[in-house]
């Protein structure tokens, strides 16, 4: 499926994962262990949206002195009905359409009588992805990594590299961390990319899309006190190539508002993403806390806010719950229109996709993390997104997530509870 889908849906992936390999609070985590490993089963589900089946399995291991070999594998199922850009219940009309799906099936709806145009495109989709992280210390200061990834799905596949560092300095009081990665990747819809505001009537189908993205990020952490770590950090993504979706169509409508026709959406072939994200860790005498704050902007008009409140308490015999409260706002892109206007000029550019729109999502959820013995630790997470349109054009989306990992590893780690070895 095409990639700003795709990035949607690893975005919200990404938030799932991102604490599995550092189940550890920032600023405390133990010693290095000689091997480490992950294993991950997660569900993500929209409300009679997308559903997301992912196991992932994760393995780290010391190879030599000051030298780590890290690996991850993933395998996503994917499932459900994503909205297209159709405009909800249209007046009569009495045309017939045809809408090609991500799963590059297609589907015939009828406007008018008794019929309504359904603005979900139902699909199913797979991904396998992996990744290699080499590691060393090339100094007792300064680290360095190289990463190799892979993914494949249906109609998607990305490869990509890159690498990076972290340097601790000031009497190892700070430390500076900076990296850069390229990912190659290929759109090939199964009947070929439609030419972009052709109608979807329209039969021609261009080749695959190809696209280019590079990303960059600058951090910098600073011990506070013997209890207190902060950190900053900037981050930059530049998108060039075919970044339309291929699937997503924006609705043209008459004078009284009845839709007269459906094309396909156009998106810029270049998208330059900047970032800022600052989280401060304060341990008090067991529990531990982290605020983090994210401001979002790009060259298509989006921007965003993101705000993070984690709170992770100690209980008993090595038990512990984490609370999370999360609260985000979007701007919606320049050329995001709910439709367009039968008969004036097409716009340079223009999608319905309400994911470039203003949107609000709160989410709130825990983790329970329970000790199985001295090398392994279960943790069971759960959160519960509602993301709403601001501009109250789609309806509500609500969002459950589970997630279970297993850490095992070759020795017994103590600091992540307040009980002492025995």
């Amino acid at each position: 499926m095409q990639l700003e889908k795709r990035r949607s849906i690893k975005s919200m992936l990404a938030i799932a994962t991102c604490g599995v390999l550092s189940q550890a609070p920032l600023a405390l985590q133990a010693e290095e262990l000689a091997w480490k490993s992950d294993i991950t089963a997660l569900r993500y589900a929209e409300k009679g949206r997308v559903s997301v089946s992912e196991a992932m399995m994760s393995f780290r291991r010391e190879v030599g002195d000051d030298e780590w070999l890290s690996m991850k594998f993933s395998w996503d199922a994917i499932t459900g009905a994503s909205a297209n850009g159709a405009i909800f219940n249209p007046p009569q009309s009495g045309d017939v359409q045809t809408v090609t799906s991500p799963s590059g099936s297609t589907r015939t709806f009828q406007i008018g009588g008794s019929e309504t145009v359904n603005p979900l495109t139902q699909f199913e989709d797979t991904r396998l992805s992996a990744q290699v992280v080499n590691g060393q210390s090339i100094t007792p200061t300064f680290k360095g990594e190289v990463v190799g990834n892979l993914s494949f799905e249906n109609d998607y596949d990305s490869y990509g590299g890159g690498g990076s560092f972290s340097w601790d300095v000031f009497q190892r009081m700070a430390t500076i961390s900076g990296g850069i990665s390229i990912d190659m990747d290929t759109v090939r819809p199964l009947n070929g990319n439609p030419p972009e505001f052709a109608s979807i009537s329209n039969t021609t189908r261009l080749g695959q899309g190809e696209k280019q993205t590079i990303q960059s990020m600058l951090g910098f952490s600073q011990v506070i006190s013997r209890k207190t770590l902060t950190q900053l950090n900037y981050s930059q993504t530049r998108n060039d190539g075919y970044l339309t979706d291929p699937y997503k169509i924006i609705t043209v409508i008459n004078a009284s508002g009845a839709p007269v026709d459906y094309l396909y959406e156009k998106r810029p072939t270049s998208r330059v993403r900047n970032s800022i994200f600052w989280n401060t860790a304060h341990h008090f005498t067991e529990d531990v806390a982290h605020l983090s704050y994210r401001y979002y902007w790009d060259d298509w008009g989006v921007r965003s806010h993101t705000s993070d409140l984690r709170y992770r308490m100690e209980l008993w015999k090595g038990h512990a719950l984490q609370a999370a409260i999360r609260y985000y706002t979007q701007m919606s892109a320049d050329f995001y229109q709910y439709s367009l206007g039968e008969g004036a000029p097409l716009p340079a550019f223009a999608s319905a996709d309400y994911r470039l729109g203003r949107l609000i999502t709160q989410t709130a959820g825990v983790k329970y993390s329970i000790p199985i013995n001295k090398q392994i630790v279960f943790h069971l997470r759960a959160e519960q997104m509602d993301q709403s349109d601001a501009d109250n054009q789609f309806p509500s989306l609500g969002i459950t997530l589970v997630q279970a990992t297993f850490s095992i590893s070759d020795q017994a780690d103590y600091s992540l509870s307040s009980r002492g070895p025995p």
